[in-house]
């Protein structure tokens, strides 16, 4: 029996080109920025990995975090790929089984989201956390880290939410653009707060060292301002890499 000729493709229009122009720009951003993560991440293990003595074991959640964030990245960057190479089909003619097409789009989409979203979240974490171990004994800094970073966390949670609801009742539905700010701001809010504590802490701790240099040259003095400058050191990695991910 003879298959049915399947009809003659047709010109692109320009409504088509656009779109497809869309997609590849989209992912081309898309996988610069996570092969920035990657160089930044790669950074982080060569600072840890190389020092002489065994990483302690905050280094080693640190590395650990950082892993699990690039798994993250990368399966957002992948997701995006797919979402494009699934709904390509409904630009076509006499598309089958569009319903289910659709419901493909929708969940890669939503997938997308929540997946990005929790990667920022994780990302804000490690800057908190490595503001907060900076200050051991300041209650009221931890105080406002974990108000900072519970508002990050309910900032993400809430617009997650409400990008699941509108992809579910209409695909094309991205949501207000003021809607994006119910995350943003949060994370910027919680990212500066951290960063500035650590820059304050960096201040303190070259001012102390530059008081240092005349004064005192012993042991023990030397040891613990090299600990600090080692842990500001890694904070910078990670806050760079973690501001990437949120621009």
């Amino acid at each position: 029996m003879l298959q049915a000729q399947q009809p003659p493709s047709l010109p692109l229009s320009n409504n088509d080109l656009d779109t497809l122009k869309g997609w590849i720009f989209s992912i081309a951003i898309e996988w610069l920025i996570h092969g920035v993560n990657v160089t930044l991440a790669l950074t982080i293990f060569c600072a840890i990995l190389s020092q002489q003595k065994y990483p302690s074991g905050p280094q080693l959640v640190l590395l650990a975090l950082v892993v699990f964030m690039l798994l993250l990245a990368t399966t957002n960057a992948t997701l995006t790929v797919l979402f494009s190479l699934l709904q390509s089909p409904l630009y076509g003619y006499n598309v089958d089984n569009v319903a289910n097409v659709i419901q493909q789009v929708t969940d890669t989409s939503i997938a997308s989201n929540i997946v990005a979203r929790l990667n920022y979240v994780i990302g804000d974490g490690i800057v908190v956390w490595r503001a907060w171990i900076m200050f051991p004994q300041n209650l009221v800094v931890k105080g406002i880290l974990i108000i900072c970073f519970m508002g990050s966390l309910g900032g993400a949670c809430a617009d997650g939410g409400l990008a699941t609801v509108a992809r579910l009742h209409n695909l094309a539905d991205v949501g207000q653009k003021k809607g994006v700010l119910v995350m943003t701001i949060p994370l910027l809010i919680t990212n500066m707060a951290a960063t500035g504590l650590i820059g304050y802490k960096a201040w303190y701790t070259f001012d102390g060292f530059v008081w240092l240099l005349p004064h005192d040259y012993s042991k023990a003095s030397w040891s613990g301002y090299q600990k600090d400058f080692e842990e500001l050191w890694q904070s910078g990695f990670e806050g760079t890499k973690d501001s990437d991910a949120i621009g």
